[in-house]
C-alpha cells in the first residue's frame, strides 16, 4: 500500500506541475513579442500611453474654447464701439456742416466751432474703438489670435501623430496575433478597438482642421500658422497674391527640405527681388487645406528676418478668402472637396 500512496503523490504532483510549465512557456512566448500582463490580457507597453495622450487634447479642446471665446468678445465689443463711434461723428460733422453754413462770424460761434472740435478728439480717442479691420493688430486681441493659431497648430500635430500611433499599434497586435496559436491570440491586445479611439480621435482631428484659420496682424502684416512634415509648426506672412511657399533657412533644416540642383533663382518679396534655393518639402497643413510634395524656395540665413511667405494663388484650388475684420483665413471645403474628388 505504502507504494501505491508514493505512486498516487508522484502522479499528482506531476499533473500539477505540467499546466505550471506549460502557463510558464506561453507567458515566455508573449514576453518574447514585447507584451506585458495587463488583467487578463497581454497589451504592448505604448498602448497605455494613448489613454493620457487623448485626455491631453480634451484640455487643449478646452484651452482653445476659451481662447476662442475671449477672441469674439473683443470682435463683438470692438465692431459695437465702432458702430457706436462712427455713428456720434457723423452727427457731429452733421453739426459742424449746419454751423459752417449759418455762420456769421459770432463769438459764440467759435465756442461752438471749438466744442465740435474737441467732441470729434473726444470721439476718437486712444484707447477706444479701431476700425475692424485693424483690430487684430491691437496687442490684447493679437495676444489671443497668436494663443489660439498656436492651440489649433499643437492640435493638428498630436492629432496626426496619434492616428499615425494608433494604426501602426493595431498592425503590430495583427503582426503578434499571426505568429501565436489560435487558441492564445485572443489573449493579445487591444484593450479597445481602433475603430472606436479613430471615433474619439476624429472630434478633435475636425477641430484642428476647421475651415476658419485665426490671423493676426504683425507690422501690417498678415499671420497664420502652418504646420510642415507633421510635427513642425511655424508662423508665416500670408501673401494673397503670392505664388511662392517661402521658408527660412531655419524653417527648412528643421522640415527636412531635399533641395534641388535649380541655382539663380529669385523670388520678389515686399517690391524686393531675394535669391532663394529651391527644394520639396513632404508635407504642408494651413487648416483644413494639405499639400503634399510641395515646392518651396528657401532664403538665405541672412534673409532670416523675413520669416516665412505662404503664397495665397499655391492654395487657389481651396478658394481662400482673407478677411481682417473677421480676424480669419477660410478655406472653402466644399471646393476641396470637390477637388479630391477630380
Amino acid at each position: 500500500m505504502p507504494r501505491v500512496f508514493r505512486f498516487l503523490a508522484l502522479a499528482l504532483l506531476l499533473i500539477s506541475v505540467f499546466p505550471l510549465q506549460a502557463q510558464e512557456e506561453s507567458d515566455a512566448v508573449f514576453e518574447s513579442q514585447g507584451l506585458v500582463k495587463y488583467g487578463r490580457r497581454w497589451i504592448l507597453p505604448c498602448e497605455t500611453n494613448l489613454a493620457p495622450e487623448l485626455r491631453q487634447l480634451d484640455s487643449l479642446e478646452q484651452q482653445l474654447s476659451f481662447v476662442q471665446r475671449q477672441v469674439a468678445l473683443a470682435k463683438d465689443d470692438n465692431a459695437r464701439q465702432w458702430k457706436r463711434q462712427q455713428a456720434t461723428l457723423a452727427g457731429i460733422d452733421r453739426l459742424a456742416k449746419r454751423l459752417k453754413e449759418h455762420t456769421v462770424g459770432s463769438d459764440q460761434e467759435k465756442e461752438l466751432a471749438q466744442e465740435i472740435e474737441r467732441l470729434r478728439k473726444m470721439a476718437t480717442s486712444p484707447g477706444d474703438a479701431v476700425e475692424p479691420a485693424k483690430l487684430a493688430a491691437q496687442p490684447n486681441v493679437r495676444e489671443l489670435l497668436m494663443q489660439q493659431a498656436q492651440l489649433l497648430a499643437t492640435l493638428t500635430t498630436r492629432t496626426a501623430q496619434l492616428r499615425e500611433d494608433m494604426v501602426k499599434l493595431d498592425h503590430r497586435y495583427a503582426e503578434i496575433r499571426g505568429k501565436l496559436p489560435e487558441e492564445e491570440q485572443g489573449m493579445v491586445g487591444p484593450l479597445e478597438p481602433l475603430s472606436r479611439r479613430l471615433g474619439r480621435l476624429a472630434r478633435f482631428e475636425r477641430l484642428a482642421n476647421q475651415d476658419r484659420l485665426p490671423v493676426f496682424l504683425q507690422n501690417g502684416q498678415p499671420r497664420v500658422a502652418a504646420v510642415l512634415d507633421q510635427d513642425n509648426p511655424q508662423i508665416f506672412t500670408w501673401n494673397p497674391q503670392g505664388e511662392e511657399i517661402v521658408l527660412t533657412a531655419n524653417m527648412a533644416q528643421s522640415a527636412g527640405v531635399v533641395y534641388t540642383p535649380e541655382e539663380g533663382a529669385v523670388v520678389e518679396l515686399e517690391k524686393q527681388k531675394v535669391k532663394v534655393r529651391r527644394g520639396r518639402i513632404a508635407l504642408l497643413r494651413v487648416g483644413p487645406a494639405t499639400l503634399q510634395d510641395v515646392a518651396v524656395s528657401v532664403l538665405p540665413p541672412e534673409q532670416e528676418y523675413r520669416g516665412g511667405f505662404l503664397g495665397g494663388k499655391v492654395f487657389q484650388h481651396y478658394q481662400p478668402d482673407l478677411s481682417l475684420e473677421e480676424l480669419s483665413l477660410q478655406f472653402d471645403t466644399g471646393a476641396m472637396e470637390s477637388t479630391a474628388d477630380h
